[in-house]
């Protein structure tokens, strides 16, 4: 007998709260606004943030889920820009990692360190580093908690390609996770580094944003190498303005996990908010 997928309903929030300095050249941040930007432009700024997630609908068994699969995620992009007064940023949808994989609550705090380096108005190299933890309220059945530290860090080109209407990014990322209280089957503590390439494309129009990205993560447990996966995602968002300050999001995303034994493992996630801009 086959047995049946699963099924997840997700809810998410989270709040963030940072400031950005100019360390060479001229143009907008937080709280100043120019008509042009001076080039080679650098900004420097640091991040914090709070994600609050849960899934209270769940139509799969407590044991039937990996605590750890959320590490293969699509990791939130950042919004890292020229800032020009009349530039348009691309579609945001994403949400971070999408911890669908335990019913447990999680409360996610840290802080990201961005360096953003832009030769030319075309072309931008674009830094980061970051320290979180995730604190977790278990749910009922789970008896290991899955809270852990992570540590990270990433660095993205992005190219204007024509620079009303197309924009594209290349870009590289490295996770260190350390667990509390998780094991391997050996009962070694768990901790474990992940690889992830991503390429997108964006079309910053003026009545909607639309996304495209391709992302592949490669986690490697050194204690234990039956754990490792490699995930290949595919992610379509869109961003519809509404008000002034306000859009509502669409995101979908289709993903294959691949592990050491059996074939693919498949899923599809269909996400929609609103994003409102202080």
């Amino acid at each position: 007998m086959t047995e049946p997928s699963a099924t997840t309903l997700k809810l998410e929030a989270s709040a963030a709260t940072g400031f950005e300095a100019l360390l060479a050249g001229d143009g907008s941040i937080p709280g100043r606004k120019v008509k042009g930007t001076v080039f080679p432009l650098v900004k420097l700024g640091l991040e914090g943030r709070y994600k609050l997630s849960t899934s209270p609908v769940i139509t799969k068994p407590v044991e039937g889920f990996d605590d750890i699969d959320d590490s293969l995620e699509v990791s939130e992009d950042s919004d890292e820009d020229s800032g020009d007064e009349d530039e348009e940023e691309g579609a945001s949808t994403g949400g971070g990692g999408q911890t669908f994989s335990s019913p447990s609550t999680h409360h996610n705090l840290g802080g990201t360190l961005k360096l953003g380096i832009e030769p030319v108005k075309r072309f931008g190299i674009h830094l980061e580093g970051g320290l979180h933890h995730d604190f977790v309220a278990l749910g009922e059945g789970i008896l290991v908690s899955p809270e852990f530290t992570e540590a990270g860090g990433s660095a993205t080109f992005k190219l204007r390609i024509a620079p009303e209407i197309l924009h594209g990014s290349l870009g590289y990322g490295f996770e260190h996770r350390w667990y509390d209280e998780e094991t391997t089957k050996a009962g070694d503590p768990l901790s474990f580094a992940v690889h992830g390439i991503k390429a997108g494309l964006e079309l910053p129009l003026k009545r909607i944003k639309l996304k495209a990205s391709y992302d592949l993560k490669l986690r490697m447990v050194d204690v234990d190498t039956a754990m490792n996966r490699t995930r290949h995602e595919v992610q379509l968002g869109a961003e519809v303005p509404v008000l002034e300050k306000l859009s509502a999001l669409v995101d979908t995303r289709f993903s294959a996990t691949e592990g050491s034994n059996g074939p693919a493992a498949l899923r599809f996630i269909a996400m929609a908010g609103l994003k409102y801009k202080l």
